[in-house]
């Protein structure tokens, strides 16, 4: 990694600055996550009956899920109330819809508290829902699943943009640089990066069934918990 830093890739610079440093917090949560990774792929091998409960709906990476989605939320709240007479009104505004999207997030998850309240679905979802809930993300509309459209695919594209090409333009435009910092985006650091990348590697690789994605799911919610806490622009969070 050294020998890259201050050399340029396909004409970008890898500057020497803070976007190789990680908190000891991201530390945490990096090791946490293969943690949990590497235990699941474990049960996955050797007790299956407690793998399906590790990962099942309502179960523990589900809820471990949800926890960095509030967090998130809370944390863009609070920036917005603290900043709320400091900054621009798009930076406010980014600020609102950031938390906004991590509660819709943290929703549906859990769907809304459905199954913990024991809600009935209304007639929509029983009718258009793939598993009869209150949410967005099984709905199957006109034989095309939300979910692999919108949360699979274009949500993957658009988190590969964010995690491998804004962190490039960032330090090497500074006309871009500007835009990103007035409007409230964090923007990754190598190490958020390269450990959620090959954590979506390893669930790629290892044996094919439908609940391995809900590690992934955990990784993902985890690594834009680290993002927002420890942005390589971190600054314009500040209150001065």
């Amino acid at each position: 990694m050294a020998s890259l830093i201050g050399k340029k890739i396909d004409g970008f610079l890898i500057k020497e600055n803070e976007f190789f440093r990680l908190e000891d917090a991201d530390k945490t949560i990096i090791t946490l996550m293969y943690l949990l990774l590497f235990l699941g792929i474990f049960l996955f091998y050797k007790n299956n009956a407690l793998y399906r409960a590790y990962v099942k709906e309502d179960g523990f990476i589900e809820w471990l899920t949800v926890i960095p989605l509030w967090f998130s939320a809370d944390l863009s709240l609070k920036r917005f109330f603290r900043l709320r007479k400091k900054r621009n009104f798009g930076f406010l505004v980014i600020l609102l819809f950031t938390s906004l999207i991590f509660i819709f997030g943290a929703g549906e998850e859990i769907s809304w508290g459905q199954r913990i309240l024991n809600i009935k679905s209304p007639a929509f979802f029983m009718q258009y829902n793939r598993q009869h809930e209150t949410n967005i993300h099984n709905l199957l509309v006109n034989g095309v699943k939300v979910n692999k459209l919108v949360f699979s695919l274009l949500l993957g594209i658009a988190i590969a943009i964010y995690l491998m090409i804004i962190p490039l333009l960032y330090q090497n435009k500074k006309s871009f640089k500007k835009f990103i910092d007035q409007y409230a985006i964090p923007i990754p650091r190598f190490g958020h990066i390269i450990s959620f990348l090959i954590f979506a590697l390893i669930i790629k690789i290892y044996p094919e069934h439908a609940e391995k994605w809900e590690l992934l799911e955990m990784a993902t919610a985890f690594t834009f918990m680290m993002i927002l806490l420890n942005p390589l622009n971190r600054k314009i969070y500040d209150s001065d």
